[in-house]
Parts: C-alpha cells; structure tokens; sequence
C-alpha cells in the first residue's frame, strides 16, 4: 500500500455512522447476546473503526448491539481513517479483520459480492463454498418429482426478487415484471431509505430469522406497507439450536403475525415442523424449498388446500413444486438467479434449465452479472406469464 492509513480517535454518535451494504460478516442471536452481556460488563474495549465518510470499516456487530440498546443517539469511540480506502483495499480489510472472529459468515453475500479467486487468496478454502454456490437441482424435494412442469394456471401469481441493498439489478427485476422485496433489517440500516419506497414500490418485505428482531421488522412494514411480508419461522427447540437462533412459540409467532397483518396484505408463516392445523387459514403458508441451507422437512401434500409461497430454491425445483401445488401456490421468491449470475455468469430459461453466458456467446461482456440476471429474469417472468396471463406485468 503506497499509502499506509493513519487513524485519530473520536467520539461519535451512532446515528453518524454508516455500515457497509456489502458487509458479509453476520452474528448468530446467541453470539450477539454474549457479546452484549461483554460490553455491559467490560465497556468498550475495542474502538470502532470508520472511514473520513464514517463509514463503518469494522465493528458492526458493536454498533447494532449497542444500536438496539441504547438508541442511535448513543455515543461511541471510533478510530477515524486518514484517508478513503478503494473497494478493493476495503474487501481485503474486511477479510483480514474477521477472518478468525467469532460469528458466521453470511455465504450468500459473500457469492454475490466477492470474487472467488480472491476469497481463496484471502484464506477461504473452494470447499467453503461448494454448498452455497452449486445448485440445487440434485436435491431431494421429499417426493416431488425434479423435472415435473406445472400446468397453466386459474390465478395469478407473484414472483419476487428480494435485496438486501438497493442497487440497479431491482430495475432489471420489475422491468421483467417481477414485484421488489427488502429485507427489514436492511431497511433500517440502508442509506438509501428514501429510494426503496420511491424508485420500485416495495412489496415483499422479508425478517432477517438468524438476528429477528419483531418491533424493527414491524415498524419497517408498518412504514411501508407491503403486499406480502414474513413472521419469524415457525420452528422447534431443537431446530433452533442447530440454526443457532432463539426459540420462541408458535401462539408467539402467530402473535406477531397479526401485528404484522394489521398493515400488509398478507402474512406469510413458515412452518418447519407438523403444526399446520394450528396456524390459521387467514396466514399464507411459506414452503422452504430444500436446498444446501435446509428447507421444509415437511412432505409438500400436507401444504395442499392453503395458499402457500414458495421461498428458495432454484427455478426448477419452484417449477416442480407448482406442478405439485398448482393454485395453492399465489406467490414465490428467488434469489438463486443472483448467486448463479453472480459466480458463474449464468441464467435460466423459461423451464428451468442453466446455461452460461459464455455458452451462448456472450462471454465477452464487462456486465456478465447484469446481463446473466436480465436473462434469467425474463426467462422468468415470461414462464409465469405462460402459467397464467398477466402474472409478470413489467412495472415503473
């Protein structure tokens, strides 16, 4: 580095500080519990690092932990950068920071925001990734068959595309006609606020199940008003302590689902064990497709008669599951397109297949991402308009 960084110490609100949309380094709810209780007991022990911009180069754990705590008007000790640092020398510090620190590393940023040469001159290892890169297509869907092709359908539905952070690749999505999702965790921390309600309408809004937290994701659909949004997963003592998440119960869950109905269209709850007698029919079902990360360990006939939404999964798994489901199914999202794009240059036809962009003549494009995505959302978009007329209506 030509020009080795310097840093003076200050003090700074919370709400001055901005993180990273790019930032793949995530907490499991237990790990930021012992560190809440650390800095309750011990202070600060560790400055937070930011840039001239205050942009928040590490410490983001901290800054969301004392964040729920204290408020965005508590005031912190920050080390102060002399000077910006470029993306990439950003991506590496990130890396080098956290490499070794407790917390799981969130694969799917990761795939979509990092090259993988780099990543392996980071540290990381292929096999890393090999489960959140490859697809799902050689996954068992407990019993539906993987090539089956759903029939043209009596009711329209949704298809979505859901990001963590603005950026272009949602103009690419609504203009095939899909409807524009964001995570709430994200909505509260994205400087771009004032754009995710202003540039697409949203109308998914997504929780973040590893770090929920129900007043945050309620006052993000409260602001916004979606058509569709998540409860937090439905899910048992055990499950939760192989995910590494809190257990809380289903009468819970079902609490906060009506909070949460009190301001979107519909309520989206997810089931991972046998409980679907207990959830009300006025709740829409969501269906993990299986994939690397897990899914619904549920046969897909106990989810017949209840409208459902499919999540995960690649295309051709969702299409075998409508061919399962037929009407039942009234709205799905998908975000493999991305990951695929993103680490392979590739896309989907209308029926599911992959194929790369090189493949087909266009490996010599700067925008292989963008390009690969636009494919895969049109491909899309013009198999459910095939489905049902009108589905995937190209918006503003």
């Amino acid at each position: 580095m030509t020009n080795p960084l310097t840093w003076t110490t200050e003090r700074r609100k919370l709400s001055d500080l901005v993180p990273w949309p790019r930032n793949p380094r995530q907490i499991r709810k237990d790990e930021a519990a012992r560190l809440s209780e650390s800095l309750d007991t011990f202070g600060q022990v560790d400055t937070i690092a930011i840039g001239p911009n205050s942009e928040v180069y590490n410490g983001h754990q901290r800054v969301n932990v004392w964040a729920a705590e204290h408020g965005d008007d508590f005031e912190v000790e920050v080390r102060v950068a002399s000077r910006e640092l470029s993306e990439k020398e950003r991506e590496k510090l990130t890396v080098f920071l956290h490499r070794g620190a407790a917390g799981d590393w969130d694969f799917d940023i990761l795939a979509n925001e990092f090259e993988l040469d780099e990543l392996l001159e980071w540290g990381f290892e292929e096999s890393d990734f090999q489960l959140d890169w490859g697809e799902d297509d050689n996954r068992d869907l407990l019993g539906v068959p993987k090539d089956a092709k759903p029939n043209p359908r009596n009711l329209p539905i949704d298809v979505i595309y859901t990001l963590q952070m603005a950026d272009c690749t949602c103009c690419l999505a609504v203009q095939a006609g899909w409807k524009y999702g964001i995570q709430s965790a994200q909505y509260r921390l994205c400087p771009y606020v004032g754009q995710l309600s202003g540039r697409h309408k949203v109308e998914f809004i997504d929780n973040d199940y590893f770090h929920y937290d129900h007043a945050i994701h309620l006052a993000a659909v409260r602001d916004i008003r979606p058509k569709y949004t998540t409860a937090l997963d439905v899910m048992t003592k055990e499950q939760c302590a192989q995910e590494g998440t809190s257990w809380q119960s289903l009468e819970k869950t079902l609490d906060e689902a009506r909070e949460l109905a009190e301001y979107a269209e519909n309520v989206i709850v997810i089931p991972k064990y046998d409980c679907l007698d207990r959830i009300p029919a006025e709740f829409i079902l969501g269906y993990s497709v299986p994939t690397s990360h897990g899914g619904t360990p549920l046969p897909v006939e106990a989810f017949k008669g209840r409208r459902i939404h499919l999540l995960g999964g690649s295309w051709k798994a969702q299409l075998a599951h409508m061919a399962a489901l037929s009407d039942d199914v009234v709205s799905l999202d998908n975000n493999q397109v991305q990951k695929i794009a993103r680490e392979f240059g590739s896309y989907v036809t209308p029926e599911g297949e992959t194929q790369q962009m090189q493949g087909v003549g266009y490996g010599y494009l700067t925008n292989v991402r963008y390009a690969a995505l636009a494919m895969s959302f049109g491909a899309i978009g013009s198999k459910v308009n095939e489905l049902y007329a009108g589905s995937a209506t190209p918006g503003e």
